[in-house]
């Protein structure tokens, strides 16, 4: 409409700001980009709730399951208005001055060949500082070292090995994860589990299952030099073995590197503490549904080793913060979802029953079926569930790329100061991604108020015949 266009055109400003948002939002997987303006919340903004420090440093809704706690509830702060610079006043640029990142490094992978010897077992090399351990593949899995892991045994295969690493003593083998997109390729950086704990379940779970077992991964990366009998890929009669390495970082303690880039390191170390603070204050002002508390992350280091204090601790922390965030997109999606069939479905069933139609239920509470076959939906409805499915895969494959090929970048790297310059990058993402969502929140918001408030071209606000009115901010 004509009263539209006038008001584009006398707020450029907000215009510009609502595209360069979109931009971000909408911007190919994989590419980093970077914002900078002079947009700030107004000074009308809503006072910020401050969460009460958990025993986890993250906090998500009590109503959503999974791994996280609970927040205790919301006890105001008295610093509404305008916000520091680290929390609320951002520095967004309207005119989207992008710049990309360097590429992200190439994950090594390491084909399993099964005709490789002619099917037949390869003798270890036996060169200095290298070993033979059991290999487990866990699938498209990345671990973290110093983290806690509890496995279900069921294949034959891997109850033999359990058994085998028991009478040895060694109480260990090395696992790494599978190209998602090749499952005939392995990172050729792994982790060494070490088995504190084995369980016999197989009276409780009629054999499904032989043992649940505990682990931790040790503070050990390794590199697979050979696979030794790669044919028992393909014909599962027994478990793979591989020979390794240890992978050391160049800087590690000790080292020269180590010693001449101490004052570096440290920085870097610091930069992770602080952008987790902006982050938890940023997600604290935004309300995001799962958020780490401010309190709780103020505690956290990045130094070297595993455990309290440490860079992998922190990487620990950030995949269960994904995967508390991918959970709560898919829930989201699926109550969507839900609520679309069960609309159409009470419809349905009511015009069957106002039609007098055979075998109709009887009027009251509306029975649904267990299944739904979605060929049996009308084409509208099948198209929004499928356009729903491609929601969650949107929203959800991001995240779980970076619980897997981020972590595996993590692993291979060869230093301390790559891993906390890459981890900072995934950092950084997650500043970019509320950066955007509070400027779309805040620029519909003003074009609403807008269009609401009508122009002297006429017009009023209407919302023309056959366009959607304009998208709330909490859709945003």
């Amino acid at each position: 409409p004509k009263s539209v266009a006038t008001m584009v055109r006398r707020h450029t400003g907000v215009v510009g700001a609502l595209v360069a948002a979109l931009a971000l939002l909408a911007r190919p997987r994989g590419t980093c980009l970077s914002f900078r303006t002079t947009h700030r919340p107004a000074a009308s903004s809503p006072r910020r709730r401050r969460i009460a420090t958990p025993s986890s440093p993250l906090t998500q809704p009590k109503t959503t399951p999974g791994l996280l706690a609970s927040a205790p509830g919301g006890e105001s702060s008295g610093d509404g208005g305008e916000s520091s610079a680290r929390s609320g006043g951002y520095e967004f640029a309207g005119s989207a001055a992008l710049e990309e990142e360097a590429p992200l490094p190439e994950i090594r992978w390491l084909a399993i060949d099964p005709t490789k010897n002619r099917g037949k077992e390869v003798a270890p090399s036996g060169a200095a500082g290298t070993t033979v351990l059991p290999l487990f593949p866990l699938g498209p899995v990345a671990y973290t070292p110093g983290s806690q892991q509890v496995l279900n045994i069921f294949e034959p295969r891997y109850r033999q090995m359990y058994s085998d690493i028991l009478l040895s003593g060694s109480r260990r083998f090395v696992t790494t994860m599978v190209n998602p997109e090749s499952a005939s390729e392995i990172a050729e950086v792994g982790v060494v589990l070490y088995l504190d704990d084995l369980k016999e379940v197989s009276q409780q779970t009629n054999d499904a299952i032989k043992y649940v077992c505990s682990h931790k991964v040790l503070d050990q990366r390794v590199a697979i030099v050979d696979i030794l009998n790669p044919a028992d890929a393909a014909t599962k009669q027994t478990y793979m073995r591989c020979e390794v390495r240890d992978v050391v970082d160049a800087d590690a303690e000790g080292t020269i590197a180590a010693a001449a880039g101490e004052d570096d390191v440290a920085a870097m170390e610091a930069k992770v503490a602080v952008a987790l603070a902006e982050i938890a204050e940023m997600q604290e002002a935004s309300e995001e549904d799962v958020r780490f508390s401010r309190e709780a992350v103020r505690s956290l280091r990045a130094r070297r080793g595993v455990g309290d204090g440490s860079l992998w601790g922190v990487v620990e922390l950030w995949k269960n913060f994904l995967d508390a965030r991918a959970q709560a997109a898919s829930r989201k999606v699926q109550a969507d979802m839900q609520g679309r069939l069960i609309k159409f479905l009470t419809e349905q069933q009511r015009n069957e029953s106002e039609s007098g139609s055979s075998g109709a239920p009887a009027p009251g509470t509306p029975q649904f079926p267990r299944a739904v076959n979605l060929a049996d939906l009308p084409e509208d409805l099948q198209r929004d569930v499928k356009n729903l499915k491609e929601r969650v895969m949107d929203d959800v494959g991001p995240l779980v790329d970076e619980m897997t090929k981020g972590v595996q970048r993590l692993l291979q790297a060869e230093s301390h100061v790559e891993r906390l310059s890459l981890f900072l990058r995934s950092v950084e993402n997650e500043k970019r991604r509320l950066i955007a969502r509070r400027t779309l929140k805040s620029t519909l918001s003003s074009l609403e108020r807008m269009m609401g408030g009508g122009s002297s071209d006429g017009g009023g606000d209407a919302t023309p015949e056959g366009d959607a009115p304009p998208p709330s901010s909490s859709s945003s």
